[in-house]
Parts: C-alpha cells; sequence; structure tokens
C-alpha cells in the first residue's frame, strides 16, 4: 500500500502529541491528497464537504520498537499490562492507526482537520466519511425499520468521552479506583457553547433514527467490562468497554501557568513579525494554551516516566513553541513553566527505553 498524502500537524515529536483524538480539539491540521494517486486528486473529494467528520487510517511510521510485544502499559492503567489488542497502543504487529477527526473545511485537494492525534508527516493510508447511521451499534434489524422520512428527524446525543467528565457525571465512589460500578449518561441537547465552538471533552453525533423517548442509559461496570444499554440496542447486543477507559487507575491533573510562561506564550501570535514567533497552525494565543492544557490534563508521560522519572522536568514540542513543565503527582497538579519557540529550543526527548513503554 502507499500512501494517499501526509499530515499536516502541530505535533512534530511524540513527546506531548495527544493520545487520542478526543484530548484536545483545538489541534488542527490537513491532508492533501496527493497527484500520484489520482491526476486530479479534488475529485476524489467531491462530497465530502456533506460529511461533518472522518475516519483517517494512517502510519504509525515513528515507531522505533525493534519487535511487538503481545502485552503493554497503557498510560492510564499507570503500568499494568493487558493485551495489545485490547488497546490502542502503537506498538502493533502492523503499526496501523485509526483517528476519528473533525473536517473543518475543504480546498481543492486539501481536507483541513481539527481534533488530531497524528504527528506531522504520518503517511495517511485511506479515509472515510463517519456515518453514524452505519458507525454508531444499534439493534440488528433497526437500519429495515428506518424509512426516508426519519432523515428530518434530528436529536443530538453527546458522548462524553473526557475521563474528568465521567467522574463529575457518573458519580465514581471511589474516584482512584477504575473497579467500582459507574454510571455514563448520553446527553441530548446542543453541542455548541457561548461562543457557538464545539464542546472540548463531547464529540456530538446527529443521530436521525431515534423517536422522541428518553435517550439517556446507564452502565453497570464490574472489574472487568462495564455494559452500556440504551433504546438503539437490545440487552443482548450491549455495547461493552473495559472500565478502566472511563474510570482509569490515574487522576486528572489540574494545570497551572506560571507568570513567565503566560508572557512568554503571549508573545506568540499567528501574524508576528518575529517569524520564531508565528503560530503555524493555532489562531490565537488562547487556542494554543488551551490545547497545552488539555494535553497536560491527560498527563501525556509514559508509566516509566510517571513512576521512575518524577523529579524530571517535561519537555514537548507543539506548533511552533516549545513547552517545559513540571508534575507535582503528590497534589495532581502540572504547571507550564517556560515556553520559548522551537527554533531558539534545545528539544528534549524521551530515551528509546522510556519511548517504547509509551502506549495509547
Amino acid at each position: 500500500m502507499n500512501p494517499i498524502g501526509f499530515i499536516s500537524s502541530p505535533f512534530k515529536q511524540k513527546n506531548g502529541t495527544p493520545r487520542q483524538p478526543s484530548i484536545c480539539a483545538q489541534s488542527k491540521g490537513s491532508l492533501t491528497i496527493l497527484k500520484s494517486v489520482f491526476p486530479n486528486p479534488e475529485h476524489a473529494l467531491d462530497g465530502l464537504e456533506a460529511f461533518s467528520h472522518i475516519w483517517v487510517m494512517f502510519l504509525f511510521h515513528m515507531n522505533n520498537n525493534k519487535y511487538t510485544k503481545a502485552k503493554v502499559r497503557p498510560p492510564r492503567l499507570n503500568g499494568v499490562k493487558v493485551g495489545v489488542f485490547s488497546t490502542r497502543s502503537p506498538y502493533r504487529p502492523n503499526p496501523i492507526g485509526l483517528t476519528l477527526a473533525k473536517i473543518e473545511k475543504i480546498e481543492g485537494a486539501t481536507i483541513y482537520i481539527s481534533g488530531i492525534d497524528m504527528l506531522d508527516g504520518t503517511p495517511v493510508l485511506d479515509i472515510k466519511p463517519y456515518i453514524y447511521d452505519y458507525d454508531l451499534p444499534r439493534s440488528y434489524g433497526q437500519h429495515e425499520q428506518q424509512g426516508a422520512s426519519d432523515v428530518n428527524k434530528e436529536i443530538k446525543q453527546c458522548f462524553q468521552l473526557d475521563s474528568d467528565v465521567h467522574s463529575k457525571n457518573i458519580g465514581i465512589k471511589d474516584e482512584m479506583s477504575f473497579l467500582q460500578p459507574t454510571e455514563m449518561c448520553m446527553s441530548r441537547g446542543g453541542d455548541k457553547n457561548q461562543q457557538g465552538e464545539s464542546q472540548l471533552d463531547n464529540v456530538c453525533i446527529t443521530d436521525t433514527s431515534l423517536s422522541d423517548e428518553n435517550t439517556a442509559f446507564q452502565t453497570q461496570m464490574n472489574v472487568k467490562e462495564e455494559k452500556l444499554s440504551s433504546d438503539l440496542l437490545t440487552s443482548a447486543e450491549a455495547i461493552t468497554q473495559a472500565g478502566w477507559i472511563s474510570a482509569p487507575p490515574i487522576s486528572k491533573l489540574d494545570v497551572r501557568f506560571s507568570p513567565t510562561a503566560t508572557k512568554e506564550l503571549e508573545m506568540f501570535s499567528k501574524s508576528s513579525s518575529n517569524p520564531h514567533y508565528v503560530f503555524s497552525h493555532f489562531d490565537s494565543v488562547q487556542d494554543a494554551k488551551n490545547a497545552i492544557a488539555k494535553i497536560l490534563q491527560a498527563d501525556p508521560r509514559s508509566p516509566y516516566r510517571r513512576t521512575k522519572c518524577t523529579d524530571k522536568l517535561y519537555y514537548f514540542a507543539i506548533d511552533s513553541f516549545h513547552v517545559t513543565a513540571w508534575f507535582d503527582d503528590d497534589v495532581n497538579v502540572a504547571e507550564v513553566l517556560k515556553v520559548k519557540p522551537v527554533s531558539l529550543s534545545k528539544l528534549t526527548y524521551l530515551t528509546e527505553l522510556e519511548s517504547e513503554e509509551t502506549n495509547k
């Protein structure tokens, strides 16, 4: 297989790159279809503007592992091993990734997308539109029961994907334990905040197949899994997922910016006269600040760094700036100490051993 194009992304190195697309909605990028794939690549995108999201299938081209392990340590499990096929680890027999990205706009042969978790230069194998009528699990036979008139019935379903949203709304009895029963709600209503922007912690899907019945659903989670049930599914066909997805044994972090870091970040802009301080992907300082906060909030450290390097500073590059942060695990705080132009910084990256321990 040959790539159909390559991702342009604000993430230049693995350090600090979101492990899932839902973590940082502000992360914007683009994909240009190559002319070597089609003489007129823009023709291949005709009709895609009718969809809000796309599935992006790509290669983890920056993997540096010498061999693939059958068991891995997802960062959210804080060192506990599980089978590689029960995770989204980049270190797989076939290093193929899958991302659900929001389409911002399409210009010619280029798709501008947001909410990405891919490195700059990532080879893309294929893209497909997200179709909720097919991709949202439901009871067998339900498609046959739906008529064309259902298309005009719209109900917003916002799946809470961020773990701190769950911890606030689902009543986790012990927030440090993923063994406790939880409830998870599928909310109805708008998917916009007061500024008209999409909520950072929600992925909103417009479903046309539901009636006016209550769409809230609850889950019961035991040690191994949680079962989701809704009017979309029968009890025998309930969606299941590992309990640690919604209730991981690691805490969400409070992110703070030092006065120095705040002043340094405010020196950047989209149209700065100093080329070292020009944003390549972000539109404003607030967007950049929100992106940094979201990345650190989810604790991007590997289990190795979290347990073995607690006294070390953490570095990562995003867009055109380099971030220096410090973690205080005693109070669950991540503090941004410095923000410097990448072009003027000497970057510090993970060691090969630590990088191999970093998994989705």
